[in-house]
């Protein structure tokens, strides 16, 4: 699904566009969803939007979710705090969808939920606001000046948010999964959960959904910037970043034995996903992470003596993640917008 928004009054280069677009890949379990736009706000000043959402759990909340007018939202001064409101005033009705509140163990309850990403974007400010572990990036003039930090325990303020909550359990030791380190390399770490007061288990600590029992405070953002400026911004669901290289995620694995004897071989990989991230449209960026999805991976295994071993490993089909991408970019590249292949 892609809808792309175009416009080549860049008088600045006559080889570059304004540029909208999404991308969503439905190969997990079809809970991504990106909806975008343009209107005024209650102001009357133009501006272009959109909602990224990651659903999990049951589709309850994020079939709610598809048939939500977000531009009521989107127009206010702050568009989160009356989604938050507003699906709050929705506790009770989404949860038990004819399956049962627990899950068949009756060990955790049932959870329906999802993250959510919005962003509005004028001709000099950007600004936006993010609730769970899906992530956005800004660029301006081709430098990062921010990159959101999933709500997860890894998360010192989300740590802080909930130290007055005794009875919520944090397991940092959960199922081994594989964390990419380089364009085919990986290592493996533990996935990590949050069990909260009334038995709701996930991997992120706010969300929407789940009659609220996270709590809210959602990370925001905003940058001005002038028309001179290159502005660029990306949003996507864990589908498409748990697939995207960075550095500092990688130096922050905490298997620093193999990180620091494989940095050389890693470098390249970094630059090149960085470059990408900053020129390709919404539509290669969710291919390339499919690719990535569906390769062969050599994942690293730390052996605890100093030394490791490797072994070739793969994702069945079904173990896909969902991919979607959002991009506004006020000065994209013309060659950029050539029609790539289908994989």
């Amino acid at each position: 699904m892609n809808n792309t928004n175009m416009n080549n009054t860049n008088m600045n280069n006559i080889n570059t566009c304004k540029y909208m677009d999404n991308s969503v890949l439905l190969c997990g379990r079809k809970q991504d969803y990106i909806v975008m736009g343009t209107c005024n706000d209650v102001n009357e000043r133009q501006f272009d939007w959109s909602v990224t959402v990651d659903g999990h759990g049951t589709n309850s909340f994020i079939n709610i979710i598809k048939k939500t007018d977000f531009v009521p939202f989107m127009i206010q001064n702050d568009p989160i705090k009356h989604i938050i409101e507003h699906f709050r005033s929705l506790n009770g009705t989404y949860l038990d969808d004819g399956m049962g509140l627990f899950t068949k163990n009756n060990k955790y309850k049932r959870s329906s939920g999802c993250t959510i990403i919005i962003v509005k974007i004028y001709d000099d400010l950007i600004e936006g606001a993010i609730i769970g572990d899906s992530r956005c990036a800004v660029y301006i003039d081709d430098e990062e000046v921010f990159i959101s930090t999933p709500h997860n325990i890894k998360n010192p303020l989300e740590v802080e948010r909930l130290s007055d909550r005794p009875s919520i359990v944090n397991d940092f030791n959960g199922d081994k999964i594989i964390q990419i380190i380089g364009d085919n390399k990986g290592i493996v770490v533990p996935s990590i959960y949050t069990t909260f007061e009334d038995n709701t288990r996930m991997a992120l600590t706010q969300a929407l959904g789940h009659d609220c029992i996270t709590g809210f405070e959602a990370e925001k953002f905003s940058f001005k910037y002038n028309k001179e400026q290159h502005l660029r911004f990306v949003s996507g669901s864990d589908g498409f970043w748990d697939m995207q290289l960075n550095k500092r995620d990688i130096m922050l694995s905490g298997n620093d034995i193999i990180i620091n004897h494989l940095m050389d071989e890693l470098l390249p990989d970094i630059t090149q996903d960085n470059e990408d991230i900053l020129k390709l449209t919404a539509v290669k960026l969710t291919q390339k992470a499919l690719k990535r999805w569906a390769q062969v991976w050599n994942v690293y295994m730390d052996d605890k003596d100093g030394k490791y071993h490797t072994m070739r490993t793969s994702y069945p089909t079904n173990g896909y993640d969902d991919i979607c991408v959002f991009v506004w970019d006020n000065m994209m590249n013309l060659e950029q917008l050539v029609e790539c292949p289908l994989l």
